[in-house]
C-alpha cells in the first residue's frame, strides 16, 4: 500500500511542480478492479468498501496490518486494491497534467527484445510454472478452462510507450489501456504450464520434472496431494540430508510451494474477460515502421514457440542454468 498508493501520490505531487512535464502515464495492472469478471477500458467508480480501504490508509498515521487484513479480507491480495486506489489518485488528482493508464495483466519474460527469454524477479506465473518444472508443486488450484492472461513484459513496454506519444493533451477523460491476451489470444494455465513442462524436459530445466500437471478445485484434494506428494516424501528427504550433515531443504521448499500455490489461487481459479479495444485500435493506428519497431501485438503471439522462450528464459536468467 506505501508503495502504490504513497508512491503514487508523491510521484504525481512532484511531476505537477516540473514546468515541462505534461504527460503522466500510470502504469496499473488490469486485475485493479476483480470484483468485476468483465473489465471494460473504463475508470470504474471507487466502490463503498475500496472508500473505506482508502479513507483509512489517507487517515491513520501508523498502518496496522492486522486492520489493514480486516479490510482487505475476501480481496485477491492488496496489490491489486492499492492499484485500483492509484487509479482513482492520478484521476482526481492530476491537476493540468494529461494522465494516461496502462493496465498490463500478468506480466511474462521477454518475448522479442532485447534478450528473448530475459526475466530478473520471480513473480506471479513465473514462479508457478517454474515450481511445477521443478516438481516443487505437485497440483494447482483452478481447472482446464481458466484463462491465464499473459503478456510479454517488452510488449508492455513498447505499448507503454506508444501510448504516451500518441496521447492527445489534457481532457476531461482519462484514456484507460487494457493490454491483455485473453479478449484477443487466450491461453489456459493448463495448456501454458503444459507448454513450460514440455520445453523443461527438453533443457534438462530440474531433474524432478513431473509427467503430468493435476489441477483442483477442492481444498480437501489439494492437501490431501500435497501431504502425501510432497510434504511427506520431502520430510524424509530432509532426514537424509540431516544424517549425512547437510542443511535440510526440501520441506520448507514445499511449504514456501504451497504459499505460492495459495496466493495464486484468486488468479488461478477466475477467467476474467479483460476486454482491449482501445488498446487493438491504437495497435491498428500505427504505421508498419511503427509497428515493428515497437512490437506489441498480443493477437501475434504464438504460444506453441513462446512458452520454450519463456521456460528457457527462466532458467538461464533466473535460476543461472545452462540450457542444453
Amino acid at each position: 500500500m506505501d508503495a502504490n498508493v504513497g508512491g503514487t501520490r508523491k510521484v504525481l505531487s512532484l511531476s505537477k511542480k516540473l514546468k515541462n512535464i505534461n504527460k503522466f502515464v500510470y502504469i496499473s495492472t488490469a486485475f485493479s478492479n476483480p470484483d468485476r469478471l468483465v473489465i471494460d477500458e473504463v475508470l470504474y467508480e471507487p466502490s463503498q468498501r475500496l472508500k473505506e480501504i482508502g479513507n483509512y490508509y489517507d487517515n491513520q498515521k501508523e498502518h496496522n496490518k492486522e486492520e489493514l487484513k480486516k479490510l482487505l479480507d475476501g480481496m485477491p491480495n492488496a496489490y491489486t486494491i492499492s492499484k485500483a486506489i492509484s487509479e482513482h489518485i492520478v484521476s482526481t488528482e492530476r491537476g493540468n497534467m494529461s494522465v494516461i493508464v496502462v493496465r498490463p495483466s500478468i506480466v511474462t519474460p521477454v518475448i522479442k527484445d532485447p534478450l528473448p527469454g530475459w526475466a530478473d524477479t520471480w513473480i506471479a506465473a513465473t514462479a508457478l510454472f517454474s515450481d511445477m518444472a521443478r516438481g516443487l508443486m505437485t497440483i494447482m488450484y483452478g481447472n482446464e478452462h481458466i484463462v491465464g492472461d499473459l503478456v510479454p513484459v517488452d510488449y508492455v513496454c513498447n505499448f507503454t510507450i506508444i501510448a504516451a506519444a500518441q496521447s492527445k493533451p489534457r481532457s476531461d477523460d482519462v484514456p484507460v489501456y487494457n493490454f491483455s491476451t485473453s479478449s484477443v489470444n487466450p491461453i489456459t494455465y493448463k495448456r501454458a504450464c503444459g507448454l513450460f513442462v514440455k520445453e523443461a524436459k527438453n533443457i534438462g530445466y530440474s531433474s524432478r520434472v513431473p509427467d503430468k500437471i493435476l489441477q483442483t478445485e477442492s481444498d480437501l484434494v489439494a492437501r490431501t496431494v500435497v501431504l502425501l506428494h510432497q510434504y511427506i516424501p520431502s520430510f524424509f528427504k530432509d532426514i537424509g540430508l540431516r544424517v549425512t550433515g547437510r542443511t535440510p531443504r526440501y520441506l520448507q521448499e514445499s511449504k514456501r510451494s504451497s504459499l505460492l500455490r495459495e496466493l495464486l489461487k484468486p488468479f488461478t481459479t477466475t477467467s476474467w474477460l479483460i476486454n482491449s479495444q482501445n488498446t487493438q485500435a491504437l495497435i491498428a493506428s500505427l504505421d508498419e515502421k511503427d509497428k515493428t519497431m515497437f512490437s506489441c501485438d498480443v493477437s501475434d503471439i504464438d504460444w506453441e514457440k513462446y512458452m520454450p522462450i519463456f521456460c528457457a528464459g527462466v532458467k538461464k536468467y533466473l535460476i543461472n542454468g545452462k540450457v542444453k
